[in-house]
């Protein structure tokens, strides 16, 4: 699901749902963790806000 957000462009729900996610104790794999990493390296703009 957070894949499929931030590739269309949904950062603030994929960043909402990977929030909840931590929260219940679990965590995201490195595919996931690489397309964080890959949007806050492109994006003009923070995610973290």
């Amino acid at each position: 699901m957070i894949r499929g957000f931030l590739r269309n462009s949904y950062s603030s729900k994929a960043t909402q749902l990977l929030t909840e996610m931590v929260g219940k104790g679990l965590s995201a794999d490195i595919f996931t963790a690489t397309l964080f990493m890959e949007l806050i390296i492109y994006s003009k703009k923070s995610i973290l806000l």
